[in-house]
């Protein structure tokens, strides 16, 4: 090769590389891509994304790859744009790893990560096989429900159905259906998922935590109800939320749709 192709190629080799950092950088300037409000927060709760960490408050917006951490003592829930609701109680961490939700297109995917805690999960508006959970143990495939989530400090999970059905799926491969609201199944490492039956009461007294939440345990600011039963409407983004427009942004009301799933009835 003449020293003038090899300069060609250096040049060229050069300029490719200047390109990608330059898409690189164009990405790591890109914002993260809001996907739900934190619409209860009880105590500290924060928020970690791209090595930033912030303290989340009510109403703030929670975002994709943004990993949420609570305190001891506090609780937070979550309501994502497709109308999912996750309840989080104390010393949990849980990383919103993947929400895609683009209504019109039909595209609907979302994918969390709990790494430790007690939750509860309440699925929205979307095909529920859109649904993943995933823990250091197993993944849990929804099936349209309301299910707790406890992971322990050593992995182990444990799974509580309160209505619906979920299947959950070891690390050994094997997999175990809940379809009986109130009953459990745990799952170890390197272990298949035991057969559906009465939690422990240890275990059900750590569920109480995410419990309390959904029942009217938790107040707003202003001293009303913050809760899945009766959720302080005012504090949600009314563009992202069309179920609860007709109560409380009026004007907004003609061009967004209502819907007739779970967060509808936070606002009868």
């Amino acid at each position: 090769m003449t020293t003038t192709a090899l300069r060609h190629t250096a040049l060229l080799a050069a300029g490719l590389f200047l390109l990608a950092a330059g898409d690189a950088a164009s990405q790591a300037r890109r914002p993260a891509a809001d996907i739900g409000v934190a619409a209860v927060v009880q105590n500290q709760v924060d928020g970690t994304l791209g090595g930033t960490v912030r303290r989340i408050s009510q109403a703030a917006a929670v975002f994709q790859d943004e990993q949420i951490k609570t305190a001891g003592n506090a609780k937070t829930q979550l309501l994502f744009k497709d109308e999912t609701v996750l309840t989080i109680g104390p010393s949990s961490e849980l990383t919103l790893d993947r929400f895609v939700y683009d209504n019109a297109a039909g595209t609907r995917d979302m994918v969390l990560n709990l790494s430790k805690g007690v939750f509860r999960f309440v699925s929205g508006s979307v095909n529920s096989q859109a649904y993943t959970l995933r823990t250091p143990t197993t993944s849990i495939g929804v099936r349209g429900t309301i299910f707790d989530v406890i992971v322990e400090d050593d992995g182990t999970t444990w799974v509580i159905l309160r209505e619906g059905a979920v299947d959950l799926r070891g690390q050994a491969g094997l997999a175990q259906r809940i379809d009986r609201a109130g009953l459990a199944s745990s799952v170890a490492r390197a272990a298949a998922p035991t057969p559906p039956a009465p939690p422990p009461p240890a275990i059900a007294r750590k569920a109480a935590a995410v419990a309390s939440v959904s029942s009217g345990g938790a107040q707003s600011a202003e001293g009303g109800p913050t809760d899945i039963q009766g959720l302080t409407c005012g504090v949600l983004p009314c563009r992202d939320f069309g179920a609860i427009i007709k109560d409380r942004c009026p004007r907004e009301s003609s061009s967004q749709s209502s819907s007739s799933s779970s967060v509808a009835r936070l606002c009868p």
